[in-house]
């Protein structure tokens, strides 16, 4: 079996993607993973299977502390070729942020009628990442300097939203898994006749989430109080959810709209 390429992996890939299997215990941990697909149209894509799936954890399962270290650890797996390893980069060469609202659509979890939108600011350099996320107020700061190109064009929101965000309270999730049920909720609120799962949506959040390693860090908080419909038209709901994502040098707030 040939030896993969990793000549066009950028290095938050390369961590990303090795952060991801480490992560993953169980075969159904990697198969839950919705790809994107790197390959030419009209080329069959084969997919990661139960089979390669369990020889990646297998393989894991042989190396120093069962971690990987490097991706050339990926080589030699039968199965496992070029193709399937390039649709693993294209899938973690995207943010997280992107990845879940792909993910969304294309399981049919939410639908043309929705709006959803996310607004990154990513930090150069780690220095700058933790001054930005030190506390609570830095946080919010991030926000009211990144909020007046997202509003409406009625200076009137701009001053409200601030408003709002200054007087909010925080509801802060240190552990994915926790703030998932609290997302899911927030998705929830936009229509309670209940046509979507409230599990089927929040077990994508739970892997978008729990790809954010804390380590002191925020992993989700909601600004209690802040009016979505001051940033979107639609129907809106109340509070604005904020993700920080060290690995990623990122604050990423969500915002969406109905239209029913």
């Amino acid at each position: 079996m040939g030896q993969l390429s990793f000549s066009n992996v950028s290095e938050a890939a390369s961590a990303r993607l090795l952060d991801f299997l480490n992560r993953a215990y169980s075969v159904k941990d990697i198969l839950n993973l919705r790809l994107v697909k790197d390959n030419e149209p009209g080329v069959k894509d084969y997919g990661i299977g139960r089979t390669v799936a369990s020889r990646i954890l297998s393989r894991k399962r042989t190396l120093p502390r069962r971690r990987f270290t490097e991706l050339a650890h990926l080589n030699g797996i039968q199965g496992f070729g070029q193709d399937k390893f390039d649709d693993l980069v294209a899938t973690f060469s995207i943010s997280s942020a992107e990845r879940f609202k792909r993910n969304l659509f294309e399981q049919e979890i939410l639908f043309e009628n929705w709006e959803v939108r996310y607004h990154s600011v990513v930090f150069d350099t780690d220095s700058d990442f933790r001054e930005a996320t030190k506390d609570n107020l830095s946080i919010c700061q991030v926000v009211h300097d990144h909020i007046e190109s997202i509003a409406d064009d009625n200076p009137d929101n701009i001053v409200k939203v601030k408003d709002q965000i200054a007087n909010a309270y925080f509801q802060t999730y240190q552990e994915g898994f926790l703030g998932s049920y609290e997302f899911a909720l927030w998705f929830f609120k936009f229509d309670q006749d209940n046509w979507f799962s409230y599990e089927r949506i929040r077990e994508p959040l739970e892997a978008y989430l729990t790809e954010v390693d804390s380590n002191g860090y925020d992993a989700i908080q909601f600004y209690k109080g802040v009016e979505n419909y001051l940033l979107l038209n639609g129907i809106t709901v109340t509070d604005l959810p904020v993700v920080i994502m060290e690995s990623e040098r990122s604050i990423t707030f969500w915002t969406a709209a109905l239209f029913d």
